[in-house]
């Protein structure tokens, strides 16, 4: 304890007891503010005791001596007076200083309490306070509610007198504010009856506008149009609006390019073909632009992908009857080849256009897919007369045969390469069908694989026949020609299903790759969902390696070719046979 500053001439009993507390450690000022207080008080009279001791032994002496405080072993000869002079002021503000401490600790418990009441009272009066402001507005709606009973009535009123008018900007401003007070009354007993009151008016509203509508969608009127938009949108009834786009520009564009396809022009299928396209791609693009102003807030492409698919539909017994017309060509398959291929630019440049505006919009693959579907829609009977179509294509080529000599069909065989006839046709068919043609192709195929080898074994028997006593060294090459065809034919038949099996793998991994994309679905686009389980079916056959065009007619020939090389082998010697046999 330091006692230095009793011999100060302003010390300050206050300063000094507050200088010993902050200055104490913290174990003993933290327990018990008044335990410090006595513990220092009792320092103090064991320092005064010492100093008072100190004094009575120094009254015998003449000199002083030196006074060490037990406390804090210091010296104190030279300022015990002061100290004693300063004794008494400091037992009074020690004592004081604990009174105001217990004053201070009554009035913080007092405050404390207050608080607690204040805290309870204010959570009734809040309770109370929002009880009142329920209340009050609850009656504010009920006077709200009852305004807008007296403002619906007006506003019926006022519609019916612009109905007659026939102003459509005013008539819709009512019923804007009737949906507003409809919000106002929803707890209303009568809301369902207002509910249909106001639907029966926006019915009316729309029928007046019918006219208007038809009139500025047919002439393509901007600004009335937009007006129009404004009316519908702000009654809520933009879907409706949209119902009138469609079927106005349906029937306009239909008319339009139904003319354009049925003029009696001296032109061909391709380049009327070409003229229908071209002009739905220019509609495509003005309708693009008078959308985007005329229906800021609706994507386009919700607006044209339906109206165009639609459009296609109708459009499709006029492309139909374009496209049928080059069935009177000679190559007929060549001449729908060269319009399927306009059709599939119309398609590809048809999809660059949707793609293009994408970017701001997610769509529904079902409504490209429909689009899609729209522009095939002409091609899906011809894929299913493919088969009917490349028949007779085919025969053609074998039939020429028949009226041939002996000799000269002998040597036909020699020449003619039924991969080379069979690998064309399944080239015709891809570029036609896209592969979607298969069953068609290969009842095709098998009925040409079978007319080319009853005429082989024909011209086998009728070799048999020729057969006499006699050696004949021209008939001996004819036999050993046509053995040695029969033997190509089985190798190419066989060439021949790899060829389709792997072209049919190929679209099966083309129309089941997920990024395949809707406009390249062409099983989906091209086939009825019959002809589409078909193809399906061949698809799966073609995966597992079943695909087996001609077995039955491969192990005809095999029986025959067996049969003719016993025959010979009777009339030529051994050495003949075995060279028949190697040739073979």
């Amino acid at each position: 304890m330091d006692v230095s500053a009793f011999a100060d001439e302003n010390f300050n009993p206050v300063e000094w007891i507050n200088k010993m507390y902050t200055s104490a450690p913290p174990a003993e000022t933290e327990k018990n503010k008044e335990q410090f207080q006595l513990s220092l008080l009792k320092k103090l009279q064991v320092y005064t005791h010492q100093v008072s001791n100190a004094l009575e032994d120094s009254s015998q002496k003449v000199c002083m001596p030196q006074i060490k405080c037990s406390v804090c072993g210091k010296i104190l000869e030279y300022f015990v007076p002061k100290v004693l002079q300063h004794l008494p002021q400091v037992f009074r503000d020690a004592e004081q200083l604990n009174q105001e401490a217990l004053l201070l600790k009554e009035k913080m418990h007092s405050v404390k309490e207050e608080l607690a009441n204040a805290e309870q009272n204010t959570g009734h009066s809040m309770a109370a306070l929002e009880k009142i402001d329920q209340l009050k507005t609850n009656l504010q709606a009920a006077k709200q509610a009852l305004h807008e009973v007296d403002n619906w009535t007006i506003l019926v009123t006022q519609f019916e007198e612009n109905f007659e008018k026939s102003d459509l900007s005013a008539m819709a401003s009512k019923l804007v504010s009737m949906q507003k007070s409809l919000r106002i009354l929803a707890t209303a007993p009568d809301v369902e009856a207002k509910q249909l009151q106001l639907e029966g008016l926006k019915n009316r509203l729309e029928a007046k506008a019918s006219p208007s509508l038809v009139q500025a969608f047919t002439t393509g009127s901007l600004g009335e149009s937009k007006k129009l938009v404004d009316v519908f949108n702000s009654i809520e009834r933009l879907p409706q609006l949209l119902k009138y786009h469609h079927k106005c520009q349906e029937k306009n564009l239909y008319q339009k390019l139904k003319e354009l396809a049925e003029q009696e022009q001296d032109e061909s299928a391709d380049e009327c073909l070409r003229r229908v396209y071209d002009a739905t791609l220019a509609s495509w693009a003005e309708q693009a632009r008078w959308c985007s102003e005329v229906f800021p807030d609706t994507p386009c492409l919700n607006i044209l992908l339906p109206l165009f698919a639609d459009l296609l539909v109708a459009l499709e017994p006029s492309i139909s009857s374009c496209i049928g017309s080059a069935l009177s060509h000679e190559d007929c398959i060549a001449a729908l080849t060269d319009l399927r291929q306009v059709t599939k630019g119309f398609g590809a440049k048809l999809n660059l256009a949707v793609d293009g505006m994408m970017q701001d919009c997610t769509l529904d693959a079902d409504m490209i897919l429909a689009l899609a579907q729209a522009v095939n829609a002409p091609w899906v009977i011809g894929v299913q007369r493919y088969g009917e179509l490349e028949k007779p294509r085919l025969l053609a080529v074998i039939s020429q045969t028949e009226s041939l000599t002996l000799e000269d069909r002998v040597q036909m065989f020699g020449q003619t390469k039924v991969i080379d006839l069979t690998s064309a046709a399944v080239s015709r068919c891809m570029k036609l069908t896209d592969g979607c043609g298969a069953a068609g192709l290969l009842h095709a195929i098998e009925a040409f694989t079978e007319k080319y080898i009853s005429i082989q074994i024909q011209t086998l028997e009728e070799l048999l026949k020729e057969k006499s006593e006699n050696e004949d060294w021209t008939l001996f090459k004819m036999c050993l020609s046509m053995l040695q065809s029969s033997g190509e034919l089985m190798v190419q038949l066989e060439e021949l299903d790899n060829l389709i099996s792997n072209n049919l793998r190929q679209l099966l991994k083309h129309v089941s790759a997920p990024s395949t994309s809707a406009a390249e679905k062409f099983d989906e686009l091209l086939l009825t969902p019959d002809g589409r389980s078909n193809l399906h079916l061949l698809m799966d056959k073609a995966y597992k390696g079943d695909i087996r065009c001609n077995i039955s007619t491969v192990y005809e020939i095999s029986v025959v070719r067996g049969s003719f090389i016993g025959s010979a082998s009777e009339k030529w010697n051994k050495p003949v046979l075995n060279s028949a046999q190697n040739g073979s």
